[in-house]
């Protein structure tokens, strides 16, 4: 008895080794984000997101997305938005894409408690930054009217 004890307890110290591991691979990974909260839950067209991000590797591969906080039953379907990204030598590359809120049949396809939603999308999943230096990655929203309705927050993320 004493041996399956001792086995057993050796077994989950290598379960928790191999935990520690993983958590320290994942938390050494880079993560580079900006967010805003919205007012009345109103994006207004001059309230645009930026985000300041240090290139210093032109062959690493990254993963561009935006996080969009938004109240359930939105009246839109999706919503066109327009990433720019600003290189060190000021070349201007923009890139619009749609946030899809519901699918063909309604369904909501944010991650929803209650009233608030959450919603990931990926814009570019292998973007390379050319040049090293300072670039300016900034996420706008082309909605033909002032302001979007029933958005609590937007957030970039680059990793």
């Amino acid at each position: 008895m004493p041996q399956l004890i001792h086995l057993f307890l050796k077994k989950i110290y290598s379960l928790l080794m191999c935990v520690a591991v993983v958590v320290t691979l994942v938390q050494c990974k880079e993560r580079h984000t900006s967010s805003t909260n919205f007012s009345k839950n109103r994006w207004y067209q001059y309230k645009n997101l930026e985000l300041k991000f240090i290139s210093s590797d032109t062959k690493i591969k990254h993963v561009i997305s935006v996080k969009l906080n938004y109240v359930y039953g939105s009246q839109l379907a999706s919503i066109p938005l327009e990433l720019t990204i600003i290189s060190p030598s000021k070349t201007t590359t923009t890139i619009p894409f749609n946030i899809h809120l519901v699918d063909a049949y309604n369904n909501e396809l944010g991650d929803c408690v209650g009233d608030f939603c959450d919603i990931d999308y990926t814009i570019i999943s292998d973007y390379v930054f050319s040049e090293n230096g300072e670039y300016t990655l900034t996420v706008s929203h082309t909605f033909a009217h002032e302001y979007i309705p029933n958005i609590f927050s937007v957030g970039i993320l680059v990793n």
